[in-house]
């Protein structure tokens, strides 16, 4: 929805007094306002006549890091059963109506929220929301049905513990975020999806998807009081009082000692051998797992920022700079350039608590753990010590930009975003052009790198081929424990600094796809 050719002059905001909606904010062709009904139920309008088309979305403020520990996972499987038929329709009956209509519709379950999303053309939108209303109000959660997906959902959780980069990314996660349920996998566990009973999912249900925990996003070529008025008709007899969530606790990231337990099927393994002048500070939170390939995959994760904060979108220029396209700094220096690794991307993961910034590597059969490890880091360190370029921030804003005019392309991902927003942060961000990031500054960059991105703020996981892995790993931990009961502390400053030879590493070789 960000048009980076219009110029700020063509943004107004106006609120007429004679109507129930906020300001109307405008860019790229589309009009949006919000309004709230007398439900408590949020709705954001899109109005962008440019195609005969309209996405409808609806929006839960409910996502994993609201769910008890015992039954984690109860989101994500609501939101299978939320297809599987109502008081009123049976089962499949949504993709029925959806394909008749040659429409589309999906869903997804996220850690703050889940939404459920419709794309019909104009003359026939309506549909959407008398699905919603319908599921609203009288799911069934049929108990042959409800037993039958929790077997399905079970089958998804196998499949996602067989992918290698899941495995050791929710490591590191775990690790990040301790007792905090933005640890928890968005999935649950096998223990907890088999502990969800059909009346704890109602309850959830019950609690959850009222109109006061809703936000309704209706864009595409629509008018916004026709669309009020069609919102309000159809949800009527969904409005009931709940008793809103209950918010999480902030969120404080767990790095801030070493952790006291090992993680299932994983190992503690000690600080690989580094130039001392490349360190920030000795990473405490450190995992190594094995896989039964040759892959030498390596997954970083530090505390971010929440969604909307300054930090945010000064990390978003930290991604970009580093391992946005092949002229990016990291991916130059470590793949283009130098063989350390044949992959590297970074994640800034803004969530509505407080977020986590992921780096995930693919390590090349020419460097050890150590190398690429303090490759990455002096990469870091050149932006946390000098700053960015005035061409490294132009090159970076240009893309950020004109990323966020391709992913608005569709009245889908228009809507989409406004609604993540407005659950997570605020709505308007989808609609500034990049104003937000106009204003951050190289200092803010640099000084986000500093507090931020640290090695000592780090979570670092790897997951090596299992003799590799197991032999690596085992010779450090021997080695520095042999050099600590004898006292030498010269002996261990000599290992980590390089010392020891942990070169097992290096002559294998990586056919694995970054997957994650």
């Amino acid at each position: 929805m960000s048009d980076p050719a219009a110029s700020d002059a063509a943004d107004h905001a106006s609120r007429d007094p004679d109507t129930p909606w906020s300001e109307t904010l405008e860019r790229g062709g589309c009009r949006v306002a919000e309004t709230t009904l007398a439900s408590g139920m949020r709705l954001i309008v899109g109005e962008r006549h440019t195609d005969p088309i309209v996405a409808v979305l609806v929006f839960y403020g409910v996502g994993s890091v609201h769910e008890p520990a015992e039954i984690a996972g109860v989101s994500h499987f609501l939101e299978h059963m939320m297809f599987k038929g109502t008081k009123t329709v049976g089962k499949g009956e949504v993709d029925r109506l959806t394909a008749l209509l040659g429409g589309q519709n999906n869903a997804f379950t996220g850690k703050d929220h889940t939404g459920y999303w419709f794309e019909f053309a104009s003359d026939r939108w309506t549909q959407a929301l008398a699905i919603e209303a319908d599921r609203m109000a009288n799911l069934a959660l049929d108990p042959v049905e409800f037993e039958a997906e929790r077997e399905v959902v079970l089958e998804e959780l196998a499949m996602g513990l067989d992918d290698p980069w899941r495995a050791i990314s929710q490591d590191v996660e775990t690790l990040a975020c301790g007792d905090h349920p933005y640890g928890r996998p968005i999935i649950g566990t096998k223990e907890s999806v088999e502990a969800i009973t059909r009346e704890a999912m109602y309850a959830h249900y019950r609690s959850a998807y009222a109109p006061s925990n809703a936000t309704v996003v209706v864009c595409g070529d629509v008018e916004r009081d026709d669309v009020l008025a069609q919102v309000a008709t159809a949800f009527a007899d969904a409005a009931r009082d709940v008793e809103p969530l209950p918010t999480p606790e902030p969120f404080e990231s767990a790095l801030v000692a070493p952790p006291d337990v090992t993680l299932a099927g994983t190992s503690p393994a000690a600080e690989p051998a580094a130039e001392p002048a490349l360190r920030s500070g000795p990473v405490a939170h450190r995992v190594r797992r094995t896989w039964p390939d040759e892959g030498h995959r390596l997954c970083i994760v530090w505390p971010g920022a929440r969604c909307g904060d300054v930090d945010d979108f000064a990390l978003d220029f930290v991604q970009t700079i580093l391992t946005t396209g092949r002229n990016a700094t990291m991916t130059r220096a470590l793949v283009v350039d130098g063989d350390l690794c044949t992959y590297v991307s970074t994640a800034n993961d803004a969530r509505a608590h407080g977020g986590l910034f992921w780096l995930f590597a693919q390590g090349s059969n020419a460097a050890g753990e150590a190398q690429l490890e303090a490759s990455i880091e002096a990469q870091i360190l050149r932006l946390a010590e000098d700053g960015p370029t005035a061409a490294e921030m132009e090159r970076a804003m240009g893309i950020l930009v004109s990323g966020d005019a391709f992913e608005s392309e569709g009245v889908s991902d228009v809507a989409e975003q406004l609604g993540g927003f407005a659950l997570d942060a605020d709505w308007r961000i989808a609609l500034d052009g990049g104003e937000r990031h106009r204003a951050i500054t190289a200092d803010q960059v640099r000084d986000v790198c500093r507090r931020l991105l640290p090695f000592s703020r780090a979570a670092v996981g790897w997951s090596l081929p299992a003799e590799e892995g197991a032999s690596a790993s085992e010779a450090v931990d021997t080695a520095i424990g042999a050099a600590l009961d004898a006292g030498d502390d010269a002996g261990v400053e000599a290992i980590e600094e390089g010392g020891f030879d942990d070169d097992a590493s290096d002559d294998r070789e990586s056919n694995d796809p970054v997957t994650s």
